[in-house]
């Protein structure tokens, strides 16, 4: 009578197989966590077999709530990093000539909420990730510091950082170490505009109109394919960022 979720199987259901049809014997719950894959590009009505038993794509990626399509989630790749070591993940090396671009988003550091930094290839279209840097438990001075060094090292990279809370004690401490190519704002009819100047301040502050502008741009460029997200954390992450 059409699919049904596996949760609400029983005994009395009725399965098709590529045997013929046949009834479930038993169902186990499994309560600890595992690896699950899930199908893409098997037809338009999402139907296959897995161990004989006809089974339905259950397209678990995303929701209609969600920035990023579930559709276009399930087309990302995900790629190895080239290096892993603790709370970083490089996929390219910096090279001679490129432009990267680092966004930075700031967290407390109390095992919470992450502190990221996302250094992206913007030398020409389709944009490359080719770094990220994910931890919950540095310290914003700390913060700053690994920032500086990892743009430093990817060619004095445009930092764009986040002024609020915690964002402004990372801010000062970039100013302070007097990093350069740091994106600076000012305030404007109460929103802020990218603009270089002495009463300017560091950071980007984030409010509903940033927020709004930043998720449509994020949402363009991946959908469009002009920017490539490889790493496997920034790709669930999309999955269940609801706007």
């Amino acid at each position: 009578d059409g699919p049904v979720t596996a949760k609400k199987l029983n005994k009395s259901h009725e399965l098709i197989s590529k045997d013929g049809h046949i009834f479930m014997s038993s169902k186990k719950l499994i309560r600890k966590k595992f690896v699950a894959y899930d199908l893409v590009n098997v037809g338009t009505q999402s139907l296959y077999y897995t161990n004989n038993v006809l089974s339905h794509n259950c397209s678990f990626l995303g929701s209609s709530n969600t920035l990023i399509s579930a559709s276009k989630i399930q087309q990302l790749a995900i790629i190895e990093p080239i290096l892993e070591k603790d709370s970083l993940k490089i996929y390219e090396q910096p090279k001679a000539n490129r432009v990267y671009v680092a966004t930075v988003d700031v967290a407390a550091g109390l095992g919470q909420d992450f502190s990221v930094i996302n250094i992206i290839d913007v030398t020409e279209s389709p944009y490359q990730q080719v770094l990220l840097y994910r931890n919950n438990d540095i310290d914003p001075v700390s913060f700053a510091i690994v920032i500086y060094n990892l743009a430093k090292k990817y060619n004095e990279a445009t930092l764009v950082v986040e002024s609020n809370l915690d964002g402004k004690i990372v801010c000062q401490e970039l100013f302070d170490m007097e990093y350069e190519n740091l994106i600076r704002t000012m305030a404007k009819e109460g929103d802020n505009q990218i603009k270089n100047g002495k009463r300017s301040a560091p950071g980007i502050m984030m409010t509903s109109r940033t927020k709004r502008i930043g998720c449509s741009k994020l949402k363009d460029l991946i959908e469009m394919e002009v920017l490539i997200i490889k790493d496997r954390d920034s790709i669930s992450e999309l999955g269940t960022f609801i706007t």
